[in-house]
């Protein structure tokens, strides 16, 4: 069954995640917010418990199998992002983890506020000012008075020079709080970037009363862009012509694929039966004798009997209590673009050669470990596509591999479908979600049940394994980027053209869409300009997790 949604608006793409650094250099993780009361006795609720104080890791694994049992719900996809996010500053690889939890739980929920806030976040951290518009104009469209959403979108418009609309946003923003630092602090340059002296200062003043500390760096900062405002005096008419993006080819089409992994394994073993390793073996041997010598009656009888009992040699495991888990997850977003009739194919990961040996001569085998991808599309009609997808994921395990003196063991997970999908929408291409419980027990009868000793004469083992797989697959149009550098996302133009409904109902509409029509390119931006002041998942977890829950406050 197709989940429709909206996967990427305009130009987004499959952004990666981001440290919790500001857009100006390093900075420490934030102190989580705990304040709250945990419902007991549930596993979600406990994972999130886990991530506002601060554990990650157990947060990580809580939600992600959370997340695969209820892949469809964005509320799980975005905790999961969050505690990927949350780790970025001390692991660099759960920045994409992040990002593909944001974007999972938006194709889900185009209008979800909070994956669309901490995505754009996680994109202007990385670096990608486009990507971030567009993930902050959806968080504003889906709360148009959140000071947070449009202070991200202002940072992001800036940075990207696109500053009309960083002016405008910061306005916005510094009228929803007066406090925001933030805000003044971009309304300030966004000011200077486009000439405007008088509008700088009087930004440079409410800065300063806010509470800005760096008042009289903003200061030179702004009169240097004033001055050089002049060098960026070219202004381009964005109609409708030059902001649609070249139509691309009906022959060709982009696929999406999310694969989510997680295999949990859990073992227990508590005591020992020393009677399991007992053997005794009981022998008995019987020999006779008998002589006839020569002589009229002489014989002679001889008999040997011999008996013993042997113990064999035991072997026990003495660690009586003994705890073993391994965890493993995979959440991977190959995306390929393939022609009508063609087979296109990825693959990232390691190739391992392995010599095989003959009889008279030997041979080297490639094993490909990783993630690949292979589509054919089959019929292109309009805003649907029919094609067989395959896709899977290998790895190397440590089980055991028979009796081979050189072996290599592997874990492989793989599908291949043909399927109707329209654009746009999500299609669960696999599913799997598997739990085994496996116990076994040896106990001595009454010595079994004797308290402290009786952990010597029982022993009691208990392993459980649980999967879950989910494969996701999203058809789109070729992404392609118009040569325009000032082209905005798709949905920060839908949102400009709304803004006089949807932003600021009481301004002068057609005054707001008039100047923003018209963009003024600004290429003098900085990096530390204009940096996010209201922190990301670490500062804001205890108002995201609330919402998402539906915690009371």
């Amino acid at each position: 069954m197709a989940l429709k949604n909206t996967l990427r608006g305009g130009l987004a793409t499959v952004a990666l995640l981001v440290a919790l650094s500001t857009l100006g250099g390093c900075a420490t993780a934030p102190e989580p917010d705990t304040a709250m009361t945990i419902k007991a006795g549930d596993p979600l609720e406990a994972a999130a418990a886990d991530l506002l104080a601060g554990r990650f890791e157990t947060a990580q694994a809580g939600l992600a199998e959370a997340t695969a049992r209820r892949p469809t719900d964005a509320a799980r996809q975005t905790l999961l992002g969050m505690a990927f996010q949350m780790q970025a500053p001390h692991d660099p690889e759960a920045l994409e983890l992040a990002m593909v939890g944001y974007d999972t739980a938006l194709s889900f929920q185009p209008a979800a506020y909070w994956p669309a806030l901490f995505g754009g976040q996680a994109a202007l951290e990385r670096g990608r000012p486009m990507d971030a518009m567009d993930y902050f104009a959806r968080a504003v469209l889906a709360d148009p008075s959140s000071p947070q959403a449009l202070e991200g979108l202002a940072a992001a418009a800036y940075s990207a020079g696109d500053a009309g609309l960083a002016r405008e946003a910061s306005l916005r923003a510094a009228t929803l709080d007066p406090s925001s630092t933030g805000a003044w602090r971009i309304a300030a340059l966004s000011a200077a970037a486009l000439g405007d002296r008088e509008e700088a200062e009087a930004a440079l003043w409410s800065y300063g009363t806010a509470g800005g500390t760096d008042a009289g760096q903003l200061a030179r900062r702004t009169d240097m862009l004033v001055l050089t405002s002049a060098a960026e005096q070219d202004y381009y008419e964005m109609s409708d012509y030059e902001m649609a993006q070249p139509e691309p080819s009906l022959s060709q089409v982009s696929i999406d694929v999310a694969i989510v992994l997680s295999q949990n394994t859990h073992r227990d073993r508590v005591g020992l039966n020393l009677l399991d390793g007992l053997r005794l073996q009981y022998g008995a041997q019987r020999q006779r004798f008998t002589t006839n010598p020569p002589g009229p009656d002489n014989s002679e009888t001889q008999t040997t009997l011999s008996q013993a009992i042997n113990i064999p040699e035991l072997t026990w495991n003495l660690n009586l209590f003994n705890r073993f888990g391994q965890y493993y997850q995979v959440v991977a977003r190959p995306s390929l673009t393939a022609y009508q009739g063609e087979t296109s194919e990825f693959f990232i990961g390691r190739s391992l050669q392995i010599g095989v040996r003959g009889i008279e001569s030997g041979q080297i085998e490639q094993v490909d470990i990783g993630i690949e991808l292979k589509v054919t599309p089959i019929e292109i009609d309009g805003d649907r596509i029919v094609a067989r997808i395959e896709t899977g994921r290998s790895f190397v395990t440590t089980d055991p591999a028979g009796t081979f003196a050189e072996a290599l063991s592997t874990f492989r997970q793989s599908v291949a479908a043909t399927a109707e999908i329209r654009f746009g929408e999500t299609l669960v291409l696999s599913g799997l979600s598997e739990s085994v419980r496996d116990a076994t027990g040896s106990k001595v009868p009454v010595a079994g049940s004797v308290p402290v000793v009786g952990s010597l004469f029982n022993e009691r083992s208990t392993t459980e394994r649980r999967d879950a797989v989910l494969i996701l697959v999203t058809p789109s149009k070729p992404v392609s980027f118009g040569s325009e550098p000032w082209a905005r996302p798709e949905a920060v133009a839908r949102l400009v053209s709304l803004w006089d409904k949807v932003v600021d109902p009481s301004t002068n509409g057609s005054d707001v869409v008039a100047r923003l029509s018209r963009v003024r390119m600004f290429s003098r931006m900085q990096q530390g300009d204009a940096p996010l002041m209201w922190g990301g998942p670490g500062q804001q977890a205890g108002e995201a997790v609330r919402d998402l829950l539906n915690w009371p406050e």
